[in-house]
């Protein structure tokens, strides 16, 4: 997640090439190749498509259709933007408390990053808003509370990727069971979630949470907690001035199936 080739969400990344890697390896091991059935989705669940059959010819016929779906070019926008602004709900993508979880919410930042990233300059700015107050919900995800905490005795979330401590809660026999008996999230997925959110103060000069209930949460996963909007936009102006681009994308997580942002003129 953390290569220049994840940023943009392109087909041709290099997780892309171990996803096929991977099942080719399937295939050759088990001597017969998969059968798949694949939908191309409109932004709002629309089947704008259906294909069956070998994967490879599968891709063929829905990704050029996918592609159209998904990779929108802002004619009115010709240069990238300095700041790219965002809401995060309480509840969405990987269910209740993705908002309220700094894990998580950080995560969801990075992802919206990676598909504005042909439309937003690095070491630009970003900017969210999230209720952030802490509530891990432990009935759907009982590592976080504990990764989260664990994390803050590294200097880097990739210290602590690498870390004897992440290897332990990764193997947590009692999360582990609550996974494959009561339907949790595996240890693993917060390492994840992590690695993935850990992109934003790589690829920034500055992060600002606004609204954060409890501000120490953000401040954990490199953000600037600020209280309101207007002054996460006079801070930022240390960094992109007085007159910034500004891509704000209000509908990144209620809007639909997310789209790909590219400006006009952009990378």
């Amino acid at each position: 997640m953390h290569r220049d080739d994840w940023l943009g969400a392109s087909v041709h990344s290099h997780m892309r090439h171990q996803f096929r890697a991977i099942g080719k390896a399937m295939e050759k091991a088990i001597g017969k190749r998969f059968f798949a059935v694949d939908a191309v989705l409109g932004q709002k669940a629309q089947i704008l498509d259906v294909q069956a059959g070998a994967l490879d010819e599968v891709e063929k016929a829905t990704w050029p259709l996918a592609d159209r779906r998904t990779n929108v070019v802002l004619d009115e926008m010709p240069e990238p933007a300095d700041v790219l602004v965002m809401g995060l709900p309480r509840n969405f993508h990987y269910g209740p408390g993705t908002g309220t979880s700094p894990i998580l919410m950080s995560l969801a930042v990075g992802g919206q990053l990676s598909r504005c990233w042909n439309a937003f300059r690095e070491g630009g700015v970003v900017i969210a808003t999230s209720v952030c107050d802490g509530w891990f919900n432990d009935s759907w995800f009982p590592s976080y509370g504990e990764t989260y905490e664990a994390m803050q005795d590294f200097h880097t979330p990739a210290d602590f990727l690498a870390s004897e401590q992440a290897q332990r809660i990764t193997t947590d026999t009692d999360y582990c069971f609550k996974y494959s008996n009561f339907y949790t999230y595996h240890p693993f997925h917060a390492m994840s979630m992590i690695s993935g959110g850990a992109v934003v103060p790589q690829r920034t000069n500055a992060a600002f949470l606004v609204g954060a209930e409890a501000p120490r949460y953000a401040r954990g996963m490199g953000y600037i907690p600020t209280k309101t909007f207007d002054e996460a936009m006079k801070q930022a102006e240390r960094y992109v001035g007085k007159n910034p681009r500004i891509l704000c994308t209000p509908e990144a997580f209620s809007g639909g199936v997310a789209v790909h942002l590219h400006a006009k003129n952009g990378r």
